[in-house]
């Protein structure tokens, strides 16, 4: 849980949208298959809200969906969850009303077989496969937790000492997100310490 106090209501403030509530939810499952296969199951939630009496928060608190998530991390344009097959930030909602860009609320979940194929005090290593869908809604009116974005892929990540390591090859099967529709896979890597959201 995030929470900005609201500040604006206690001392004159013109920064109502900064204040904001931010509720994360997330679980993962692991089951051993047989021998080094292993299944793990996830599933992720968010949802935002404001302290101002307009209800509107600030953009870069808002929830974009889409590649590792860890290219925009920097950027602090938007909160950047992952959903690999798909480009960076490709799922982006925008509110008719006011024309804001950026989700108030996301959920996704994810399906992930992983193959142990290297495990020392040093290094742990495996290829996975994976199956995954999200979607993320700019008002709260048109949240619909069946309407999801599905993806498939293949990957390799490492644990090493320095951090983890890892590189996937995804396919988003909702080619209207994508502004070159003839590429057909999605290569995304990630670095350092992942949260698997």
């Amino acid at each position: 849980i995030k929470v900005t106090p609201p500040w604006s209501h206690l001392v004159e403030s013109d920064n109502t949208w900064e204040e904001y509530h931010q509720w994360m939810l997330d679980g993962s499952y692991f089951v051993n298959i047989i021998d080094d296969f292993v299944l793990n199951i996830r599933g992720h939630a968010g949802w935002l809200g404001s302290f101002s009496m307009d209800g509107l928060v600030a953009p870069s608190r808002k929830f974009c969906m889409g590649g590792t998530a860890h290219q925009d991390l920097l950027s602090g344009d938007k909160e950047p969850i992952s959903l690999r097959g798909y480009k960076e930030g490709a799922i982006l909602p925008k509110n008719k009303t006011t024309g804001c860009e950026g989700g108030v609320v996301f959920n996704k979940i994810v399906m992930e077989f992983r193959y142990l194929m290297l495990s020392n005090e040093i290094a742990s290593m495996y290829v996975l496969g994976f199956a995954e869908a999200g979607n993320t809604w700019a008002p709260y009116d048109q949240y619909d937790p069946w309407t999801l974005k599905p993806s498939v892929g293949v990957g390799f990540k490492a644990f090493l000492p320095i951090g983890s390591l890892g590189v996937n090859f995804g396919y988003g099967f909702d080619r209207s997100l994508h502004t070159d529709p003839s590429n057909k896979v999605t290569v995304s890597w990630s670095a350092g310490m992942n949260s698997d959201r």
